[in-house]
């Protein structure tokens, strides 16, 4: 899932943009299921820039 996730990142999509995307479906079974990426795809992108911010902190106050 990282890797998936990483790249979404490096290509500039928000959460959003997965989640409306995803649904561009025909299958709306399958949308609990594009919600759960859309929002892991989220909670990942806070860690990452939670870890970043704590990076240039610990670099600021070093």
């Amino acid at each position: 899932m990282k890797r998936l996730y990483f790249e979404w990142y490096k290509e500039g999509y928000f959460a959003n943009n997965i989640t409306s995307g995803l649904r561009q479906h025909e299958n709306r079974d399958s949308d609990e299921m594009y919600n759960n990426l859309a929002f892991g795809y989220a909670s990942w992108i806070r860690v990452l820039k939670n870890s970043i911010q704590i990076s240039r902190l610990k670099r600021i106050f070093a």
